[in-house]
């Protein structure tokens, strides 16, 4: 069967899209992911004393510690890296580096405090020259919901890099099984005023965040039954070309919408919001958050607005 030459543009486009992207692990047990943390490791190294000059004490390199984190059909692998992409960035004497595996021990920490159990659903790794960061989305066990036949839990996202580009977080939101699917919800705590003392996580009020988080995932579900009777308008594309959503995704959306549907067995109304936030989230979770973490993020933010602001009664 011969492809137009507009099809075939738009499939070129969407392609293009994951190209050069970093490593997208799903189900991921605690012994693996301590490993990919183990891996991932930095150091801060003053470039007076590898250059010999003192003009350059006021300058650090961030470098690789660690192994390249692979995925492959027989798992994961690790493998040296080469010298060209050992230096991640170099940053000024005001950078304090906190190691991804130092955040997630104090986040599992609360966790296992409160009693709350978790899977490690999804880990994004991105170690692409200029870069070294992380992304875990925890899904809460024991609380979960079915939506279109597919369970949806309560997730915390937890983000962290030690390239200087993106500051130590915490996201609460929710996780959609079938599509592997994040979906925010509104409630975060950016960890940018405590970067220099981790542990100060423990201090966290997260009692207080978290039955507020739950509120928050009982609102979405509300939101997302709403959602499914809520007729695609044109005005809804246009409030999100408006608020900086992805160009390329509401230039395709027909043909996204299509491709998501047939790789996900997706059945879901075309023409209805539901349909466009379900396809926007998983555009962003496995397309933009491979390509840019902070891009991902920004994302996430703009849907989950629209949703809010196209549900309210």
């Amino acid at each position: 069967m011969k492809t137009n030459l507009k099809e075939g543009k738009t499939i070129k486009a969407v392609n293009a899209a994951m190209k050069n992207v970093s490593t997208q692990l799903t189900n991921v047990d605690l012994d693996t992911f301590n490993n990919i943390l183990s891996a991932s490791t930095a150091e801060l190294i003053n470039l007076s004393e590898v250059t010999k000059d003192s003009a350059y004490e006021k300058y650090y390199a961030s470098c690789r510690t660690g192994q390249e984190v692979k995925s492959n059909y027989d798992g994961i692998s690790y493998e040296d890296f080469n010298s060209d992409n050992k230096v991640i960035n170099i940053l000024s004497d005001r950078y304090s580096l906190v190691q991804h595996e130092d955040l997630f021990k104090n986040v599992f920490d609360v966790l296992n405090d409160n009693s709350i159990e978790y899977d490690i659903s999804k880990v994004y790794v991105d170690q692409r020259p200029g870069s070294n960061k992380i992304y875990g989305v925890l899904t809460l066990n024991g609380v979960s919901v079915d939506i279109d036949g597919s369970p949806v839990s309560p997730s915390i996202d937890v983000f962290n890099s030690t390239d200087g580009t993106l500051a130590a977080g915490i996201l609460f939101g929710a996780y959609r099984f079938k599509c592997g699917n994040g979906m925010l919800i509104g409630e975060s705590y950016g960890l940018e005023k405590v970067i220099h003392t981790p542990s100060a996580i423990k201090r966290l009020q997260f009692e207080k965040l978290f039955e507020s988080a739950m509120q928050q995932f009982k609102d979405l579900n509300e939101s997302i039954e709403r959602m499914q009777f809520i007729k695609l308008e044109t005005s809804h594309m246009e409030t999100l070309k408006k608020l900086g959503f992805n160009s390329m995704f509401i230039k395709h959306y027909d043909h996204i919408l299509e491709k998501y549907m047939i790789d996900k067995r997706e059945d879901v109304k075309k023409d209805t919001l539901w349909g466009l936030y379900a396809t926007a989230t998983n555009y962003i979770s496995n397309h933009i958050m491979r390509k840019s973490i902070r891009e991902a993020i920004a994302q996430q933010n703009i849907i989950n607005n629209l949703r809010i602001s196209s549900t309210r009664q």
